[in-house]
């Protein structure tokens, strides 16, 4: 029953663009609560693992799950998006939009840009790949991988720019400073504090 369900670990929550909650719970179901009263919009079982909830300004829902990649809940159904289908990482920690209307993803690899336009097209089958610009370890920075149960993973600050946590410190990117069509921009990592070193 959903009452049974509702007892279960509650795994992320998030608000839809009317304030309303939005929660989802461990064996994968998705609820709305609104006044009060409590609607499931996606059954138990059939999104496993959800750790983000996003809702844009449209008001598309987007969750992060940990090892199932992005999933679009619009029209009342959920899109699946993989690393199959062009993702650099499947297991999304955390995520937030940029002026640009660019997604910026948490993920255990580091982190990742993808275009808001780039993932509907992708759920309404105009194009069939998604095309992402990843910034991990192999940009010879330090570790910068994120990891799970740290939120946020990821913050816009007031003035636009965008702090990461990660297993070796805190690291700030300017994304108004990035060119897109140059490829990765070296990050900055200005200082880092582990255990007061």
């Amino acid at each position: 029953s959903t009452e049974k369900e509702l007892q279960e670990s509650v795994t992320a929550l998030g608000q839809a663009t009317d304030g309303s909650l939005l929660f989802a719970t461990e064996h994968g179901a998705l609820y709305l609560s609104d006044g009060g009263k409590i609607k499931k919009l996606v059954e138990r079982d059939t999104l496993r693992e959800l750790q983000v909830i996003y809702t844009d300004p449209e008001g598309y829902v987007w969750l992060g799950t940990f090892g199932g990649g992005l999933v679009l809940w619009k029209d009342g159904k959920p899109t699946r998006i993989t690393m199959q289908d062009g993702l650099p990482d499947g297991q999304i920690f955390d995520m937030l939009a940029d002026g640009p209307d660019r997604f910026w993803i948490a993920c255990s690899s580091g982190y990742y840009s993808v275009s808001r336009k780039n993932l509907l097209d992708f759920a309404s089958g105009r194009v069939k790949k998604i095309t992402g610009t990843a910034f991990n370890s192999t940009l010879r920075l330090r570790t910068i991988e994120s990891q799970a149960d740290v939120t946020p993973a990821v913050w816009k600050s007031h003035d636009g720019q965008l702090w990461f946590s990660t297993i070796r410190g805190l690291l700030r990117f300017d994304p108004a400073r990035w060119n897109q069509e140059s490829g990765p921009m070296q990050p900055v990592i200005d200082e880092v504090e582990v255990s007061g070193e």
